[in-house]
């Protein structure tokens, strides 16, 4: 519309004003022709802002989630919603659309997935505004091999704030193909430490090259009894009143326990009874020690207080994979032999008396300093090798 803002003294009019309404936002050409001939500097070129409600290209940001991306990580991205003032707007209006795409000669190495994917991965959009401000979220549903990819932004056909972001997949962690080794892999001692070594190898078929990759080594004691010897049962009655104090093996008369001449040839395991001065019963489970990590070689120790059989388990990588895909049994032997807790048991013994030419069986039953009982089929084993003598 056009009306006259400044008339001279004869009415004509000296100073015009032209006033239009734009529908649509963006950028625009505005002519002004006076008696069909171009006024001076027209035309004119008036860019359009949006109403303050909705959201603005060029103050709405593309954001990631972080900044550290491995292999079957679920990316995902968003855009807060501002409009030309950088104020949080409520409104999804505008039409935000995404894609990833891979940098040049960014496969990983032996990454036969990354060279067959599309170099060109379009990401689905939603938009949230339930809090009252708008963000829209944009994932990418398909896992994406290792590598460096960017990811673009769009909103109403024009480049979003920080975009394209560059970022880096770095490979994954293969339980699978990765391998433990070591001593304590297949049994240990009681008191004594046992090495585990892990070989950690990503999904790409590579080996690790450091140690950022979050590792654990997990033992489990099973069931009571599970690989354990057991007593036979005169031993367990015997028990009770077994004294092993101050370095001292007590004796036991012959009237508490029944005779048995195949006595020795069993696995004499009194009842567990806690010492003065002993650690308190071994926890059921605990996790190695992490001594040292270099290049993807990962070096545990761990060390039991009881002896029977364990469940060992190495987990490795943000999803806490099992590595073997099942733990491995591990038998824990008594460690070495300890005098302060070894008993001596037989018919008359401690009796004082014994006539000249007369015999007396004795039975030792034999323990670590841990407690833990030191079977027939151990001492055969040749695993302790006490200096046991009889007189």
């Amino acid at each position: 519309s056009r009306s006259c803002s400044i008339p001279d003294a004869t009415g004509a009019c000296e100073v015009y004003q032209l006033d239009y309404v734009a529908m649509h936002w963006g950028s625009f050409v505005l002519v002004v022709l006076v008696d069909g001939e171009q006024a001076p500097e027209s035309p004119f070129r008036p860019f359009v802002f949006p109403p303050p409600t909705y959201p603005w290209f060029n103050s709405s940001s593309l954001q990631a989630a972080t900044d550290d991306w491995q292999y079957g990580d679920q990316l995902r991205f968003s855009v807060v919603a501002k409009n030309f003032l950088s104020h949080r707007v409520p409104s999804c209006a505008a039409q935000v659309s995404g894609w990833l795409t891979r940098l040049p000669n960014a496969a990983g190495d032996g990454d036969v997935m990354g060279r067959a994917q599309a170099t060109r991965i379009a990401a689905q959009v939603t938009c949230d505004n339930t809090t009252g401000s708008s963000v829209y979220m944009l994932g990418i549903e398909e896992i994406v091999s290792d590598g460096k990819w960017q990811m673009s932004a769009l909103m109403d056909q024009h480049p979003i704030l920080h975009s394209p972001l560059v970022l880096t997949i770095r490979p994954g962690v293969s339980a699978k193909r990765s391998n433990i080794s070591g001593d304590g892999t297949v049994e240990a001692h009681v008191g004594q430490p046992a090495e585990v070594v892990l070989r950690l190898r990503m999904h790409n078929h590579l080996p690790a090259v450091d140690c950022r990759e979050p590792a654990v080594l997990v033992l489990a004691l099973q069931q009571e009894g599970a690989g354990t010897a057991q007593a036979p049962k005169k031993m367990q009655a015997a028990s009770s009143i077994e004294e092993v104090s101050s370095g001292n093996v007590s004796m036991i008369e012959d009237d508490d326990v029944v005779e048995d001449d195949d006595m020795a040839e069993h696995d004499l395991q009194p009842t567990e009874q806690q010492q003065d001065g002993q650690p308190e019963a071994a926890r059921t489970v605990f996790t190695g020690e992490l001594v040292s990590c270099a290049a993807g070689e990962y070096h545990f120790t761990y060390m039991v207080a009881q002896a029977g059989s364990y469940r060992l388990s190495v987990l490795v990588g943000r999803d806490k994979e099992l590595v073997g895909h099942m733990p491995l049994i591990i038998q824990a032997l008594p460690g070495a032999l300890s005098s302060q807790h070894c008993g001596l048991v037989g018919k008359r013994v401690g009796t004082g008396t014994l006539l000249y030419g007369s015999s007396a069986t004795l039975s030792l039953y034999l323990r670590d300093a841990f407690g833990n009982y030191i079977s027939c089929a151990h001492y055969r084993r040749g695993l302790q090798r006490p200096n046991i003598t009889g007189g």
